[in-house]
């Protein structure tokens, strides 16, 4: 990315491809930087203006963003990447988390949790015969052992 377009950026704190929210209008750098040497070109091209030092930023030049710089902006960022396509889950899963529902995804989907008095997963295995299901659980991280009573 060109540097210049770069710092015009950042002075509005917009993101690669001039999208964000304008929240900022400058950008502090001090002589014998490769910034400094920039925004002092970006001020004569007319898309920067150079405030002069300021003691608050230990005497550093506070440059601001011009109309033309906003302009300049607009005109050269790159265009973002198109949006990936989303699978129907995916976009359920972010469905959920903008709704900010206060429950878990689980149970915000409606899918009943079997869980006991302490809290703990309860996971259904079919032992295989046709005798009914077994209910086991287990703490994180022990799966394999889980499995393995599943065998059993």
């Amino acid at each position: 990315m060109d540097n210049k377009l770069h710092i015009l950026q950042h002075s509005l704190g917009l993101d690669q491809y001039g999208n964000g929210r304008q929240y900022r209008n400058h950008f502090a750098t001090g002589p014998g930087g490769v910034d400094f040497v920039l925004c002092i070109e970006l001020a004569k091209m007319g898309l920067m203006k150079d405030c002069g030092t300021r003691s608050f930023l230990g005497d550093m030049h506070c440059f601001v963003v011009t109309r033309e710089g906003k302009k300049y902006i607009e005109q050269n960022s790159p265009k973002p990447p198109p949006i990936p396509k989303l699978t129907a889950s995916q976009k359920r899963y972010r469905e959920y988390m903008d709704s900010d529902p206060g429950c878990s995804f689980s149970d915000w989907l409606g899918v009943k949790s079997r869980c006991d008095s302490t809290g703990m997963g309860m996971y259904v295995f079919h032992n295989g015969e046709r005798d009914g299901e077994r209910i086991v659980g287990f703490p994180a991280g022990t799966i394999k052992q889980a499995n393995q009573d599943r065998l059993d």
